[in-house]
């Protein structure tokens, strides 16, 4: 089985393969907030009602930047900006497991029980 057609095109099944990855990639960077927002609660010492803004602000971006990921696929190419929002979907999480406290993380109001 070749991986293009007679056109040149890639085979239908490898783009739903890669469109159904992308999905569930974005399906699972979606709802992995929620079952997260007590710890988050704890470590940033805040009430209930100040850490569901956590979770409105994660989805809110994520609205606003969905189409302008979408126009940018439009400009640059849908399989380069595809690329590019799984690399840093991939890549983004790897400072936090390497780092407790990365220098990177100016806006982190951490507790100090992280800190040694």
């Amino acid at each position: 089985m070749t991986t293009r057609d007679d056109n040149g095109r890639l085979h239908p099944n490898i783009t739903l393969a890669v469109l159904a990855t992308a999905a569930l990639a974005y399906a699972i960077s979606q709802t992995m907030v929620a079952p997260a927002l007590p710890e988050i609660q704890h470590d940033l010492g805040v009430t209930q009602t100040q850490v569901t803004w956590v979770l409105t602000v994660y989805l809110l971006t994520a609205s606003v930047a969905t189409p302008i990921v979408g126009r940018l696929g439009d400009i640059y190419g849908k399989e380069r900006m595809l690329s590019f929002t799984l690399a840093s979907t991939t890549e983004s999480p790897l400072p936090s497991w390497r780092w407790p406290a990365p220098p990177t993380r100016c806006c982190n109001r951490r507790s100090p029980r992280h800190y040694p």
